[in-house]
């Protein structure tokens, strides 16, 4: 996997030099460096992959934070407090001047950027500021990692080393009650119905608006480390970023029954994760598939053939 992985790099190296490279839908950007115990230790190569091609594509050494909007465009944290902006066509854009915490974008195209001390800034896709917002918080800690809804309408939030997920109405300028969780997310993604998908070490816990949970999907084993996660185009289909001993993988696992139906090597703890034309599901899109039982299927065929009898006789 390693030689694939480095014989595919110089093929893309010479593309790089070429000129730049467009996505597309489905396309992701990795931000993967050491150590798992963080803060990472300096920027390494924000890379963007294309699942149907061995190799990727270098955006310079940026991160560790990063979200991509559907139309293409990309965001990249870097130190020095500086959004890097990129178009679809992997060309820069004027820089956004912020200290980064988290990023995340919604379905219109907005850019959401977490501050120090709570502070919130929302960005048009010409990085024209649309909101300031000090997200509430108690204690001494203050929040560490967002996710919006893509309506826009709904920040989700947490603040380490306190368990749970706040939730703030951006629209109506509210907070809503928060959602509990066994301790504090690593990593949380906002769903569209106002659920969220919060990490906690190898779990995958998917709460639904109300607060309940409604599905745990475990990725790996004990040694594995969830540190980020995004939604495919098919919304049925979840990415999740690993760290550890059995981690340093991009994975894509099905929602309906957790099962892998493909990964990528990274070789780094991967710290953030983003897809171009992410599609977020609905909470209830993680519940088990209903498998029908032989019981099912006899039923079903006894109905047929009552109707059947009945349209006989009738006739």
């Amino acid at each position: 996997m390693m030689n694939k992985t480095a014989l595919t790099f110089v093929f893309f190296l010479a593309a790089l030099q070429a000129g730049a490279v467009s996505v597309t839908r489905g396309n992701y950007l990795v931000a993967a460096q050491e150590p798992l115990a963080g803060p990472p230790q300096g920027p390494d190569p924000v890379r963007i992959y294309d699942w149907s091609t061995p190799g990727f594509w270098s955006l310079g050494p940026l991160g560790p934070f990063v979200a991509a909007d559907p139309a293409g465009n990309m965001y990249a944290s870097s130190g020095g407090g500086v959004i890097h902006r990129f178009d679809a066509a992997s060309q820069p854009k004027p820089n956004l001047k912020f200290d980064v915490y988290s990023l995340d974008t919604d379905a219109a195209g907005n850019l959401y950027a977490l501050g120090p001390l709570g502070q919130l800034t929302s960005f048009a896709p010409d990085g024209a500021v649309l909101q300031k917002v000090s997200l509430p918080y108690t204690g001494p800690y203050a929040p560490q990692g967002m996710s919006v809804t893509p309506d826009g309408c709904n920040i989700h939030y947490f603040v380490r080393p306190m368990a749970g997920v706040n939730r703030y109405d951006l629209c109506h300028g509210t907070s809503l009650s928060p959602i509990s969780t066994p301790r504090y997310p690593d990593a949380i993604r906002a769903l569209s119905d106002n659920g969220v998908v919060a990490v906690v070490q190898n779990d995958l816990l998917f709460y639904g608006p109300d607060g309940v949970l409604v599905r745990d999907i475990t990725v790996g084993d004990s040694q594995t480390y969830v540190t980020s996660l995004a939604f495919d185009t098919n919304p049925g289909i979840v990415l999740v970023g690993t760290g550890g001993a059995h981690g340093r993988y991009v994975e894509r696992l099905r929602l309906y029954d957790g099962v892998e139906v493909g990964n990528q090597l990274i070789g780094d703890t991967v710290w953030g994760l983003a897809v171009v034309g992410e599609q977020r599901p609905a909470s209830t899109a993680a519940l088990p598939a209903a498998v029908p039982s032989l019981s099912t299927y006899a039923l079903l065929l006894l109905g047929v053939t009552l109707t059947a009898l009945a349209w006989r006789r009738l006739g």
